[in-house]
């Protein structure tokens, strides 16, 4: 697995003004999160970094959410064929309805009806 970045925990994307803890970014100055602000000795006092079991509870959720979908579109795929769209009994839950299309170039756009579930778009 690809070496992952590490934000603080409260970082939430460039598109926010503020983190998730309510601290403005500031523009041009987005590595504060990474303890890296304006003032690289005062990073933020909200400056959190996730433990070791939180990075591998993340990438375990990531890898199961890839092997999920892999398995629900394979059940797609089986059952529409080139394109289309449609709905099967979800095969990941096996209790919610895997509502799908599939466009001409292969692409699939699927939820199950089960919050929680996959839900993906190519």
């Amino acid at each position: 697995m690809r070496q992952k970045r590490i934000h603080c925990k409260h970082f939430n994307g460039v598109i926010h003004d503020r983190c998730k803890a309510g601290c403005a970014y500031v523009p041009g100055h987005v590595d504060q999160c990474i303890g890296r602000g304006v003032d690289a000795t005062a990073p933020c006092p909200k400056l959190e970094y996730p433990t070791q079991a939180e990075i591998a509870r993340e990438e375990a959720e990531t890898v199961a959410m890839f092997e999920n979908i892999a398995i629900a579109r394979a059940a797609i795929m089986a059952d529409v064929g080139e394109s289309g769209l449609g709905e099967i009994i979800c095969p990941v839950c096996k209790c919610g309805t895997l509502t799908y299309t599939v466009a001409m170039n292969g692409h699939v756009h699927a939820k199950c009806s089960k919050s929680g579930c996959v839900c993906w778009m190519e």
